[in-house]
């Protein structure tokens, strides 16, 4: 497992002094280098917090990208039927350019004519549900859409968890209750028929039959120790330096049929088997929230299979959130890049993939979408303002619309963009 977040998650081999440190603390705490690695680099996040703190407010950080060349990435399965399909050569999700030459210039007075920007995308309501509670995450079923309701970590009330299926025109098709103890619901994705909710508080993995409307307990998700000092009693531990609760939030079902659920708390990715079996998927300290519920939050899968993810504020950042992309390498096992950095007020949430392969950001602080292209470019914002709603939570892609969870008055709310 490699981390382009941090130089120093090369193999111990090229690094010189730093690999042959590595390699004696291994042979001294008798565990592997990348067990070493994570006890030296959680010593140093934590002697630096306890020597600087966070702090509690940062500069705006200019979008960057990693120096490494993006994968490529493959489009994504078609998009659910219930969306109708756009004309041929219609470029959709994607705004068209401004043309490639230069701007005319008069001969005579040197006046260079500006080329207009592409017009800005209003944001309107997809559908209102019944209920009090607020939407919190959403997913495309080949039938229509997928909406969990309830409490989400940004509310203080409590309030009923219930997952209702929308029609492709707004209408409620049908809706079951969650279990009365779910206090703070995290996502929903599903995939062949397999739906997967998680719950946040308490942190655990449910299946839902959507024919028979019954909901089990598919996996409860594991409370492990931080790997410092834990890294010589443990084979499975957190990569952060503080020891934090698990809190399941965004999940996306692999081809498999395994759900991996981002762990806000721990800053691991989760997959959870059919049967119920959770190993960690992925674990980095890049993945590590500089407070609770500021880790991992947001994960959707591209064409490929590689899984994008958000987090909302950073530890290695300084609270700054963070847009990364988790690859298959040949040879070296997964591997972390860096896609985009955001401000640290924008608290990046859900993530989607749009139909030519964009990803699209739900930015909770901000109340904005953000959308980038495959190697994170921005491309542009969209921008959500009352009446229509605010907080952005999560979203999904059609092929002709981008679908977002808003806050609303008394209502819980999906927005719409077309695209």
């Amino acid at each position: 497992m490699t981390s382009v977040l941090d130089d120093a998650a090369a193999p111990a081999a090229t690094r010189g002094p730093i690999g042959a440190a590595v390699s004696w603390l291994a042979r001294s705490l008798r565990c592997t280098e990348g067990q070493a690695y994570t006890v030296a680099i959680g010593v140093l996040v934590g002697l630096f917090v306890a020597a600087v703190g966070i702090p509690p407010t940062l500069k705006r950080v200019t979008i960057e990208h990693a120096a490494v060349p993006a994968p490529s990435v493959a489009p994504p399965p078609a998009a659910p039927s219930f969306a109708p399909t756009r004309p041929a050569g219609d470029q959709g999700w994607r705004p068209v350019p401004p043309a490639a030459p230069d701007p005319a210039k008069d001969a005579t007075t040197g006046t260079v004519t500006p080329v207009a920007p592409p017009p800005a995308r209003a944001a309107g309501v997809f559908t209102d549900l019944p209920g009090p509670a607020r939407a919190v995450a959403i997913t495309a079923d080949r039938d229509g859409l997928i909406v969990l309701t309830g409490r989400s970590v940004h509310d203080r009330d409590d309030q009923p968890a219930t997952l209702v299926v929308v029609g492709p025109n707004g209408s409620v098709l049908d809706q079951v209750a969650l279990p009365s103890d779910i206090q703070i619901v995290g996502g929903v994705d599903t995939r062949a028929g397999r739906t997967v909710v998680t719950a946040v508080s308490p942190a655990r993995v449910l299946a839902v039959d959507t024919d028979a409307w019954s909901v089990t307990t598919l996996a409860e998700v594991p409370d492990i120790p931080p790997c410092l000092p834990s890294a010589l009693l443990e084979t499975r531990c957190q990569p952060g330096p503080i020891d934090q609760p698990p809190r399941p939030q965004g999940v996306a079902i692999d081809a498999m049929g395994n759900a991996l659920v981002a762990d806000s708390g721990q800053g691991i990715i989760w997959s959870v088997s059919a049967d119920g079996t959770a190993r960690i998927w992925f674990s980095d300290v890049a993945l590590v929230g500089s407070q609770l519920d500021t880790g991992v939050t947001g994960i959707a899968l591209d064409g490929r299979g590689d899984a994008v993810v958000s987090v909302p504020a950073s530890l290695l950042d300084l609270g700054a959130g963070s847009v990364a992309i988790i690859t298959e390498e040949a040879g070296t096992g997964q591997r972390i890049t860096r896609l985009a950095t955001v401000g640290t007020e924008e608290l990046p949430a859900g993530v989607a993939i749009g139909p030519d392969a964009d990803v699209a950001v739900a930015l909770s602080g901000t109340d904005e979408v953000l959308v980038l292209d495959p190697g994170g470019a921005e491309r542009h914002r969209l921008t959500l303002t009352p009446p229509v709603g605010t907080t952005p939570l999560d979203l999904t892609a059609t092929a002709t619309q981008l679908l977002v969870t808003v806050r609303a008055d008394r209502a819980a709310r999906v927005a719409a963009f077309d695209l």
